[in-house]
């Protein structure tokens, strides 16, 4: 992610007013998503009808947000474990039954990796239907994810 701010702000000249700028997304973590929440505000967007749920990147500057991509960036063998007596998280390969608190080289998931798996969230007007008839919300999400979050950690 480093490397992909460091191209985007290289090729950023804002003194081009005829160049669309360039960023790279930020990425959240699955327990920090309630923070992308916490950045939808209400407001009244140019060229639309009435007032949207907009994502404040910064005081000046919003976008309407059309979903979330949730992105793998851990590959096979590996995954991402919690560790109860030592309370913090570590990696553990299911294949050779290792695991260590440093993340490895080669559990790092490449681009083409991430990019095959994420699946999109879509959003209409937050709430979504899915293909089976139920219905995804912010909350039920959150809920999902603190729950799951507090047996991880024990609490």
């Amino acid at each position: 992610m480093a490397i992909a701010l460091l191209f985007t702000k290289a090729l950023n000249k804002p003194t081009r007013q005829d160049l669309a700028p360039i960023r790279a997304k930020q990425t959240y973590r699955l327990d920090g998503v309630k923070d992308i929440f916490h950045r939808l505000e209400i407001r009244t967007v140019k060229g639309r009808r009435g007032q949207r749920e907009c994502f404040s990147i910064n005081d000046e500057r919003h976008f309407i947000p059309r979903g979330i991509y949730f992105i793998k960036h851990i590959q096979e063998p590996w995954t991402h474990c919690f560790s109860k007596s030592q309370k913090k998280l570590y990696f553990f390969n299911k294949q050779k039954t290792i695991s260590t608190y440093d993340c490895p080289k080669d559990s790092i998931a490449s681009f083409k990796t991430s990019l095959m798996s994420r699946y999109l969230w879509p959003w209409e007007d937050i709430d979504v239907e899915l293909e089976h008839g139920t219905r995804l919300e912010r909350n039920r999400l959150l809920d999902f994810i603190h729950s799951t979050h507090c047996q991880l950690m024990g609490q």
